[in-house]
């Protein structure tokens, strides 16, 4: 039998042991501020690796450093890729968003069921990836709105007005924008559009990237849902793409192929569904069961045909 001097010596042994080790992998590791064109009061701390040939951060930051993240761990992994994850969307107007949904149901009705399904997209990403994610909506002018929705929502990303005329040229602008503000080596966009995509799709897209340079996320429509890129912008894959067409996935797959590029299997990520029409909620309401958390919003619209 230890005594209790002996039990609170050998407590204090591991302690050191684990403090030796959390120091050890604070120096193994690059960590940075990331706050570029935000206040100061929105920057926060993120997670990199960077060449073991360049300097360590001093032992106090990196101290700091660790004790932020560990904080985190229980409500997600670390992204040990280093990725951004961009969120295209519009803000929830009546009018404005959903045409084709609203064609067969009403304004309201698409508009009212879109904004349920980019909350639930907003709160996906949040949880996976939190402050190291990026808004871009479709108007300038909604910088305002957007804001108070993200507020209401409580996630943490930053705001961006996109840029450019058509879809591909919008894409592109995005992910110049990421690899240049955020200095990400794996940069993601996903819309707003799809009910099932889940903080664990963010996380698979993730994972691939560290071993491929380009991941795509296939719809039932034949489009994509998400497309992720590391280290660079390829300008080939927006030229020339049929968008709103049911070629879109083969022909990014295959301007990708074309460039060299290392593609990860298409069966990485599921095939969901993105919701453009009222056949298509429909289909994704019958499929879905009673324990989706959008089902009522699905049910609401519904009502509505």
């Amino acid at each position: 039998m230890l005594s209790r001097r002996q039990k609170g010596q050998r407590c204090s042994e591991h302690i050191a042991f684990w403090a030796a080790d959390v120091r050890r992998a604070a120096r193994q590791r690059w960590w940075r501020l990331v706050g570029s064109g935000r206040p100061a009061s929105s920057r926060r701390l993120s997670y990199v690796r960077r060449p073991a040939s360049r300097a360590l951060v001093p032992p106090a930051a990196s101290a700091r450093c660790v004790s932020v993240v560990t904080s985190r761990t229980t409500a997600r992994a670390l992204h040990e890729e280093g990725s951004h994850v961009l969120v295209f969307a519009r803000l929830p107007v009546i009018g404005r968003v959903k045409s084709r949904l609203a064609a067969g149901t009403s304004p309201a009705a698409a508009c009212a069921f879109y904004s349920e399904c980019a909350s639930h997209t907003l709160k996906e990403v949040d949880a996976y990836v939190g402050s190291d994610a990026s808004l871009h909506f479709s108007d300038a002018g909604d910088a305002d709105g957007v804001r108070a929705w993200t507020e209401r929502l409580g996630v943490r990303c930053s705001l961006v007005a996109q840029r450019g005329d058509a879809l591909g040229e919008r894409l592109r602008c995005a992910f110049e924008w990421a690899f240049e503000h955020t200095r990400a080596r794996s940069v993601l966009v996903v819309g707003t559009d799809v009910p099932d995509l889940s903080a664990s799709c963010v996380r698979a897209a993730c994972k691939a990237l560290c071993e491929h340079d380009v991941v795509l996320g296939p719809a039932y429509d034949g489009g994509f849902y998400l497309l992720g890129l590391r280290e660079r912008v390829t300008t080939s894959l927006f030229e020339g793409v049929p968008w709103s067409s049911g070629e879109v996935l083969a022909a990014v797959l295959e301007r990708a192929r074309a460039a060299g590029l290392n593609v990860a299997p298409r069966e990485t990520l599921p095939t969901l569904r993105d919701i453009d029409t009222l056949a298509d909620l429909l289909a994704w309401r019958a499929a879905c069961g009673d324990t989706h958390p959008l089902r009522r919003a699905a049910d609401a619209a519904l009502v509505s045909a």
